[in-house]
């Protein structure tokens, strides 16, 4: 793992039921978001596995922050993930008076189609939490927290 190549900041938000969310940069100057368990055992480690998994197809699809494999530790309960600093789907709401954008509307239905309907391969399973929502630095949303996905 190249994590101690990382400096961590504060926490992004409040801390999550199992894991807390740092901003971190490497030694390039690059942001990243640096997910790390609370508790680490055999359970946590094969969930945080499981939920990476997901996030790497919803990535593929850019539905999601691209993981980095080169800097996450998974058997140390380490996520790291391309930071998307635009802030939450709630955070976009006010401050934009409580209304998406055209282009905003059209990514949010993409990505429930994709990820929330019937027929789709992978279901992320929380879509209705605006926390699961972050705005990237080209202004499209993407989904985190795979936690619940099958």
């Amino acid at each position: 793992s190249r994590l101690y190549m990382l400096t961590l900041g504060a926490p992004l938000g409040a801390p999550g039921k199992d894991k807390i969310v740092h901003r971190g940069v490497d030694e390039n100057g690059r942001q990243w978001a640096v997910a790390q368990l609370k508790r680490l055992g055999a359970g946590a480690v094969r969930k945080l596995t499981a939920e990476v998994s997901f996030l790497r197809r919803a990535a593929a699809a850019g539905l999601a922050p691209q993981v980095s494999t080169e800097l996450s530790d998974l058997p140390k309960g380490r996520l790291v993930t391309e930071l998307c600093d635009g802030g939450t789907l709630k955070d976009v709401l006010r401050r934009q008076d409580g209304a998406l954008r055209r282009d905003q509307q059209q990514r949010l239905v993409e990505i429930l189609e994709a990820l929330g309907g019937p027929s789709c391969a992978m279901c992320h399973g929380d879509l209705g939490n605006p926390l699961n929502y972050v705005e990237g630095k080209d202004g499209a949303l993407r989904v985190i927290d795979f936690g619940f996905a099958h």
